[in-house]
C-alpha cells in the first residue's frame, strides 16, 4: 500500500528512507518534479541551490529502481558534487535496489572500471564528464542499458567547457531514455542543451521570478586597499561558527589561510590542484567542525553541502552573477538561515549593482566601524621600516 510524501504517493520503503533523512514535506521543486519524473516525462527544472534538487530526482530513482546493470547516469561538474549526489542517492535507496557509485578524476581507475563493467553492482553512476569519457573511449565502461540521464548543475558543466565531452558521452547512451536537467540558472547555453537532448520537457520553475530569493541575509562591504583588515574585522564582529571564504586563485587561498591561521583561526583550504585525499580531508574537517574557516576557490561553489555553514564571505568578487548565486547558496540551505558578505573594491561597484539587478536581491549595508591597524610598506632607500595606518571602512585611512 502506498503512502504519502505531501501529496505524492510513494512506496513504504521510499517513505521510510525519506523519514530517516528527516524530510517532512516536499520542497517546491520536489513537489512539482517528482510526479512528472515518475510519469516518465523529460524535465528541465530551475531552483536555487539548497532547495532539494538531488532528492527531486533521487526519490523517483529510489521508487522505480531495479537490480541489474547501470540504468541511470547522473552527470555533475565537480568531484565534490558527484560525491554528495552519490551519498544522498544511497541514503534514499537504502531499502531499494538503487546503488550509486561516483566516477571522477584524481583517483585510481580500478574500482571505476569494475563498477562500469559487466560485473559491477551499481545501478546508478554519478560522473564527472572528463573521467567518464576517458573510460568510455578506452572501452572500460558500458552505458548501453541506461534509460535515465540526469544533468545536475548543467550551467556549471557548460561554464567549465564540458559540452563536447557531454555530446560524446551521450553517443554511448540509448536514444530512448528519460532525460532530466536541473540547474540553479538557465542561461542560453542550457536552453540550447535542453532543446538538443530533451523531448517536450516539463519546465519547472517553482519560485517566483527567474531566480529564487535567497534564504540568507546578504551584505555588501565596500573596501579600499587590501582586504585582509576588513576580513579580520568582519570575523571579529560576526564570530562565525563555520565559514566559507571564496578567493579567486589557489595562491590567494593559501595566503589568506596562512594569515588567518596566524590570527588564531583554525583554517583549511580547498582548490582544484589538491589531491582527492586532501580535498576529502578538508571537506571532512569543515563538516566535523575541526576547522572554523575554509578558504576556497569556486571549486567549492558547487557540491559543498555543510550543515550549519553559518557564513559565506566573498573575499574576491565573483566573475559573474551565476557564480555569486552558487557561492552564497552554500549557506541558508534547506530553509536554514545564513549570512553572506560581498567585498566590493572601488572598481567593482557597477558589477555589484549588476549582481543585485540580475540576482533579484538587494544588499544590506554593514558597518565595520574602525578597522585594526595594519602594517604598510613605505618606499624609500635603505631598510624598509613599517608604518601603520588606521583604516575606516568606506573612508580613507588616517595616518
Amino acid at each position: 500500500m502506498t503512502q504519502r510524501f505531501g501529496q505524492i504517493e510513494l512506496s513504504p520503503s521510499t517513505i521510510g528512507a525519506i523519514n530517516k533523512m528527516g524530510f517532512k514535506e516536499p520542497t517546491p521543486v520536489q513537489k512539482e518534479a517528482i510526479p512528472r519524473i515518475l510519469e516518465g516525462d523529460d524535465v528541465i527544472a530551475q531552483a536555487r541551490t539548497g532547495t532539494g534538487k538531488t532528492a527531486a530526482f533521487g526519490i523517483p530513482l529510489a521508487e522505480r529502481s531495479q537490480p541489474g546493470a547501470v540504468r541511470t547516469l547522473v552527470l555533475a561538474p565537480t568531484r565534490e558534487l558527484a560525491n554528495q549526489i552519490k551519498d544522498e542517492l544511497n541514503r534514499l535507496g537504502h531499502s531499494s535496489p538503487l546503488n550509486a557509485f561516483a566516477v571522477y578524476g584524481g583517483v585510481g581507475y580500478g574500482a571505476q572500471k569494475h563498477e562500469l563493467g559487466p560485473h559491477g553492482k551499481s545501478t546508478c553512476i554519478v560522473a564527472c564528464p572528463g573521467r567518464l569519457l576517458d573510460l568510455l573511449e578506452n572501452s572500460q565502461a558500458d552505458l548501453s542499458n541506461v534509460d535515465t540521464v540526469i544533468f545536475d548543475e548543467a550551467d556549471r558543466m557548460l561554464d567549465m567547457g564540458f559540452i563536447h565531452d557531454i555530446k560524446k558521452i551521450l553517443a554511448h547512451v540509448p536514444d530512448e531514455r528519460q532525460t532530466l536537467l536541473f540547474s540553479a540558472t538557465l542561461p542560453h547555453a542550457v536552453h540550447k542543451l535542453s532543446k538538443q537532448y530533451l523531448t517536450n520537457p516539463a519546465k519547472i520553475e517553482p519560485d517566483d521570478g527567474p531566480i529564487a530569493q535567497p534564504l540568507n541575509e546578504q551584505f555588501k562591504i565596500p573596501i579600499r586597499g587590501q582586504g585582509m583588515p576588513y576580513l579580520l574585522k568582519l570575523l571579529e564582529q560576526e564570530q562565525p561558527e563555520r565559514t566559507l571564504i571564496f578567493a579567486k586563485t589557489k595562491h590567494t587561498t593559501k595566503r589568506l589561510a596562512a594569515k588567518l591561521d596566524a590570527a588564531g583561526y583554525k583554517t583549511s583550504t580547498l582548490q582544484g590542484n589538491m589531491s582527492q585525499k586532501k580535498r576529502d580531508k578538508a571537506m571532512k574537517d569543515l563538516r566535523n567542525g575541526n576547522v572554523q574557516i575554509m578558504v576556497a576557490t569556486d571549486v567549492a561553489a558547487r557540491g559543498l553541502d555543510v550543515d550549519e555553514l553559518t557564513h559565506v564571505i566573498q573575499f574576491d568578487m565573483p566573475s559573474k552573477v551565476e557564480d555569486h548565486i552558487h557561492r552564497t547558496g552554500r549557506t541558508g540551505r534547506a530553509g536554514e538561515g545564513g549570512r553572506a558578505f560581498l567585498f566590493v573594491p572601488p572598481n567593482a561597484k557597477r558589477k555589484a549593482n549588476n549582481i543585485e539587478q540580475h540576482a533579484g536581491i538587494q544588499f544590506e549595508s554593514y558597518d565595520l566601524g574602525t578597522l585594526p591597524k595594519v602594517p604598510q610598506r613605505v618606499r624609500q632607500s635603505g631598510p624598509k621600516p613599517r608604518r601603520y595606518e588606521t583604516i575606516t571602512a568606506g573612508g580613507q585611512g588616517k595616518r
